[in-house]
């Protein structure tokens, strides 16, 4: 990966997202919490509170402090610096507990090297893989399986708004394939964030999951994975 790209996205993401969220940290958290529960929710299905969880590309971070509040036990990793500090900060400032909570500064295409001796339940990202060449994302995601036995791939969908940077959007039916091409065994997908107002006057809860699902209609799409080499997570 070339890291002069990699440090233009960095800069890009930090002057966008970190620094508001600094700025005004209570309603970023709100507006984070808000939009990513349903995540919560999948990976609260697949993976109980007290399990081990890997985020790579930790962005503003809240999400994974959130979870580890939950009881989860969350490493994040981001190649910027700056994330990381901002992240020591602010899980100091909300009490986060320590002994479920560490993020460092990490490569996400060296994530099997840099994990080569720890096992996760559950690995995850966030609006990462869209940045990346297709090749490089497939790196990501076997890296990803090598550690953990199920992998969450949450990217911007068709309907996301005006792109950002080099965002690229997914259809459902390219994200379940990129990551069958990893290597990886689809057992989910999902949509969700921002929707049409009249799936949410009109359309009972239960048959818009269906609806958000089939026709990709949300922001973001994702997709839930099992590793097919990797054997279920031990603790160490």
């Amino acid at each position: 990966m070339q890291r002069d790209w990699h440090q233009y996205v960095a800069d890009f993401w930090h002057q966008h997202d970190i620094e508001p969220g600094i700025e005004n940290l209570l309603p970023a958290i709100r507006s984070a919490l808000d939009y990513y529960f349903p995540l919560y929710n999948r990976i609260w299905k697949h993976a109980k509170p007290g399990s081990r969880l890997l985020e790579v590309g930790a962005g503003t971070a809240i999400f994974g402090m959130w979870l580890a509040s939950m009881g989860y036990e969350v490493t994040q990793i981001d190649l910027d610096e700056r994330v990381v500090k901002s992240a020591l900060e602010h899980a100091r400032v909300f009490n986060v507990p320590k002994e479920r909570y560490r993020v460092l500064v990490g490569d996400g295409s060296k994530v099997a090297q840099t994990f080569a001796d720890q096992k996760f339940d559950l690995s995850y990202s966030r609006g990462l893989i869209e940045h990346f060449p297709e090749c490089d994302a497939i790196d990501v995601l076997q890296g990803m399986g090598s550690v953990s036995r199920k992998i969450v791939s949450i990217v911007p969908g068709k309907h996301m708004k005006v792109p950002r940077v080099d965002e690229r959007p997914f259809t459902m039916r390219k994200l379940r394939e990129l990551h069958e091409r990893a290597g990886l065994k689809v057992i989910e997908s999902f949509s969700f964030g921002d929707e049409p107002r009249w799936l949410r006057l009109y359309v009972p809860p239960i048959l818009g999951r269906v609806v958000r699902r089939h026709f990709e209609i949300g922001s973001d799409v994702g997709v839930i994975c099992l590793s097919k080499s990797h054997p279920p997570s031990a603790r160490v």
